[in-house]
């Protein structure tokens, strides 16, 4: 599975391999009955609609699920007799998903959750460091890949709920009135300086129990502290 892995990225830069996964990608399409009536009133749109699930035991399905489990063995390290034999895994399993959901518009969650691995071979790799970058065709793909799996995490809705939970919390500390944005952007900089104030304060109690190895009496310590 490993090696249909690693093979996925380069496929695509052949003609030949190009007309096959396009192939694949019309049988999906093909099983996609068109909608029988129109959008429901307030729903949204897709502006780059995913390709349909491949059906069950057909060649796209295989790759998917065949990829979903690789990307699932790299978080158990006793598979491999090797941390190198599981980050050459990881590499392989991010550039196999970010080329299916890139050109062909596979949804990353075919793949499971493919978070931990993304993140920790980003690391492995110091993707971040310009002087240590040797791979671009790898840092392109990880980097395609990690926005995608940001734009899901931001589109689920218990993040939006959770931001909405947030935002209502910060109105709370404001008793105008206004839209809920605004109301609680104010709310926000109310709390900041809260906390800026607080860690004065803390600032304040630390210069005056300097230097922390001198010994004192509690008379000493309830002066300070009052």
């Amino acid at each position: 599975m490993e090696t249909l892995a690693l093979a996925i990225p380069g496929s695509f830069n052949t003609e030949w391999g190009q007309d096959v996964w396009r192939e694949l990608s019309s049988q999906a399409h093909d099983k996609l009955e068109p909608p029988s009536g129109p959008s429901p009133t307030g729903s949204q749109v897709t502006l780059k609609p995913h390709s349909p699930r491949p059906p069950e035991g057909a060649a796209g399905d295989t790759v998917s699920r065949s990829v979903a489990y690789l990307f699932e063995t790299c978080d158990h390290h006793s598979y491999f007799e090797t941390e190198e034999a599981r980050h050459r895994r990881m590499r392989a399993c991010v550039e196999a998903a970010a080329s299916l959901v890139c050109r062909l518009d596979y949804r990353l969650d075919w793949f499971g959750e493919v978070t931990k691995v993304v993140s920790e071979i980003g690391q492995i790799e110091k993707v971040n460091s310009p002087t240590t970058i040797s791979d671009t065709s790898f840092i392109m793909r990880w980097t395609c890949l990690s926005l995608v799996d940001i734009q899901g995490i931001l589109a689920r809705n218990k993040l939006q709920a959770l931001a909405g939970n947030a935002v209502n919390g910060l109105v709370r500390f404001q008793t105008g009135r206004g839209q809920p944005d605004q109301t609680g952007r104010e709310g926000a900089q109310r709390v900041d300086e809260y906390l800026k104030t607080a860690w004065e304060r803390v600032e304040d109690l630390r210069r005056a129990f300097e230097p922390w190895t001198q010994k004192r009496t509690r008379e000493q310590v309830e002066a300070i502290l009052l």
